[in-house]
């Protein structure tokens, strides 16, 4: 039975994707007990609850799905190592790094959408028909408007000369 945990443990570490490798082994280490080495079963549970996400790609954090690529993991990996000496170790869970791994997804999400908004704010608009005035100045739709408006008069001025006539004809 051991020898079948070792295996699938060591079949886990050989998924995780290469440039996580060694972070991945930094990081497990930071749930050993002090004078003690892992059980070969933590080992096993500790990198299945690591691999799946990394594997699917996103996380599941305050209700919401964020997308997680490898090289969030490998930022939010990098940090959780970085920062080892002010945490309470051994750690006894994954959230720390989750919650660092669903920040880094939200920092590059509103990034992108700074991005995107810039683009969007930066690229001439075009009006898809002609009757959409967007993109167009203050002074042009105004004058569309008044133009407007001058037709409809006219043309109302001009029902009621008909409706006169047809009336005087009568």
């Amino acid at each position: 039975m051991a020898e079948a945990v070792k295996r699938e443990a060591i079949a886990k570490a050989l998924r995780m994707p290469h440039p996580l490798a060694l972070q991945v082994q930094v990081y497990i280490g930071l749930f050993r007990p002090p004078n003690r080495g892992h059980s070969v079963d933590r080992v096993d549970r500790l990198l299945q609850e690591l691999l799946e996400p990394i594997e699917a790609g996103k996380i599941r954090r305050k209700g919401r799905d964020w997308p997680a690529p490898v090289e969030v993991w490998k930022y939010a990996l990098e940090q959780v190592i970085e920062k080892r000496s002010t945490l309470r170790l051994p750690l006894k869970d994954h959230n720390y790094l989750f919650e660092v791994v669903a920040g880094q997804s939200d920092k590059l999400e509103a990034e992108a959408e700074k991005k995107q908004e810039e683009r969007l704010k930066n690229q001439p608009r075009r009006p898809t028909n002609p009757q959409d005035p967007v993109g167009q100045d203050a002074g042009a739709i105004a004058e569309k408007q008044m133009e407007k408006m001058r037709q409809t008069v006219a043309k109302r001025k001009a029902k009621e000369e008909a409706d006169r006539e047809d009336q005087a004809s009568e």
